[in-house]
């Protein structure tokens, strides 16, 4: 019980000092606190999963992996739109150029660096590790800040819309998170998948697709409005974000188990490391992004 109440402690301070961060980027009109959060948090769970790698006898090119993977994920047309004052055309290529440099960086360094070992460990596996990190830390996350900017426009309605989605996003994929935890804790008697995953129950996944489709259709209700949703929008976000983020707890528990390791680091209390508390925010984010992009493309935001 006492471990319970820590973590509802520490993931309450967790959740504040986000909301905190993004209202002041809303005052002062900028985006620079959440680009800042963003990179920090991918970068910290890239040096994770390297570090676990690394106990396991692989040596990936971490620090490489990390800067390349931080540059990959935070280069957007809107920081380099804000930063140089360039046009949205302009500010897209540039965007895109540079995410290719740090992917091309990236595969060039990691050889370059093998050579000069003398491939005195396993080439490949190194490099295969250093590569599926960057996949799967720096290019999902990449969605964590192409999120922010959905509902692209200027002036105080059009950032209201996207810090609410952004809201959204959290609250469906992390309630969800929290519902399968809290409920499997004290009701889950069947296990959902034991060889990857033996704490996770069926009772607390069917807690996470509930309470992530309530938590959408609330969230839809009270602002929906400003987020020009249908009433059962949210509803449909809700239920896609917890089924994304229990898969993207999964996938991290697949991981773990591999490499026979029980969290990721001993960073945040009861938590472990910043990649257990991103997991299902991973997995989540591309599909609030393409669920987003495919109901605008139907034509179901009305303006």
């Amino acid at each position: 019980m006492k471990q319970l109440h820590q973590r509802i402690l520490t993931g309450g301070i967790l959740l504040l000092s986000c909301v905190g961060l993004f209202y002041l980027d809303f005052v002062l009109g900028v985006f620079y606190c959440y680009y800042a959060l963003a990179a920090l948090l991918i970068a910290l769970a890239l040096y994770e999963f390297y570090r676990l790698t690394e106990a396991r006898g692989i040596f990936p090119h971490k620090y490489l992996g990390v800067f390349c993977g931080t540059v990959l994920a935070v280069s957007s047309k809107e920081l380099w739109a804000e930063l140089f004052g360039l046009e949205p055309q302009a500010a897209r290529a540039v965007a895109t150029a540079v995410a290719l440099l740090a992917v091309s960086a990236l595969i060039i360094g990691v050889f370059v660096q093998q050579i000069l070992k003398r491939c005195r460990n396993d080439a490949f596996v190194d490099i295969a590790a250093t590569f599926f990190g960057l996949m799967y830390i720096a290019f999902l996350g990449s969605f964590l800040v192409k999120i922010r900017h959905l509902y692209d426009g200027s002036g105080g309605d059009f950032e209201l819309r996207n810090y609410l989605f952004v809201l959204l996003f959290v609250l469906g994929c992390k309630g969800g998170d929290i519902a399968a935890y809290l409920f499997g804790r004290k009701y889950g008697r069947h296990c959902l998948i034991r060889e990857i995953s033996p704490n996770k129950s069926v009772e607390g996944a069917i807690a996470a697709l509930v309470c992530g489709s309530l938590a959408g259709f609330a969230f839809g209700l009270a602002f929906g409005s400003q987020l020009h949703f249908k009433w059962y929008y949210g509803i449909i976000f809700g239920f896609a974000l917890a089924v994304a983020g229990l898969v993207g707890d999964l996938a991290e528990s697949l991981i773990k188990r591999k490499l026979q390791v029980k969290d990721s680091a001993s960073l945040i209390p009861t938590f472990g490391g910043v990649l257990d508390v991103l997991d299902a925010l991973l997995f989540a984010a591309p599909v609030a992004y393409y669920l987003w992009v495919f109901i605008d493309a139907v034509g179901g935001f009305a303006f």
